[in-house]
């Protein structure tokens, strides 16, 4: 909690000072050690509910460890399917550890848009954060065969986020999948 607590201090006194030149290895420093954080809380809820489970049941019913890779089933695959590809962009570009207000601009929507479609996401994988939703989506990701994953998220290659080079959307092929509807 205390780290979560520090990450958003720092980006907080980034966005107060107006500083735009961040130091690019700090900014990624911090997005890794979110993701890092985010690996850890999934990890601690795994755990959570193993005792939980063992507690309440007296035994283990699935035995599963904390670092049991996982494997695609089809609930997996019909969230992936459910989606829309607004909330396919959301996921990749939360995976890429972008802002909201990144999103925003290169979807050409609000913040408020985009929080919905990250909120979304996150209902949608059955989590509590972004970092969480990163991490499972990317697993997921990566387990699913590319031509599946392009079918099922509208038209997105699994890798398109990490194909991005800026938040502007003339630059993206892929623009007419998001684009805001009263364009």
């Amino acid at each position: 909690m205390t780290n979560r607590l520090r990450i958003g201090n720092l980006s907080s006194n980034h966005q107060r000072n107006g500083d735009d030149s961040t130091n690019e290895e700090t900014t990624m420093s911090n997005i890794n050690l979110a993701l890092e954080i985010a690996r850890l809380e999934a990890k601690v809820d795994v755990l959570i509910n193993l005792v939980t489970n063992i507690t309440s049941t007296g035994s283990q019913a699935a035995p599963q460890t904390v670092d049991q890779p996982l494997q695609l089933n089809a609930s997996q695959v019909g969230v992936m399917r459910d989606m829309s590809p607004r909330q396919h962009a959301a996921l990749q570009l939360l995976i890429q550890g972008w802002q909201n207000n990144q999103m925003s601009k290169l979807m050409g929507v609000t913040e408020s848009t985009v929080k919905m479609h990250v909120k979304k996401v996150c209902d949608r994988f059955g989590v509590k954060t972004r970092g969480q939703a990163a991490m499972l989506g990317q697993e997921i990701i990566n387990l699913m065969p590319k031509e599946d994953y392009t079918r099922y998220s509208g038209g997105f290659p699994p890798d398109w986020g990490s194909s991005l080079t800026s938040t502007d959307s003339a630059d993206d092929a892929y623009y007419q999948l998001y684009k805001p509807s009263r364009v």
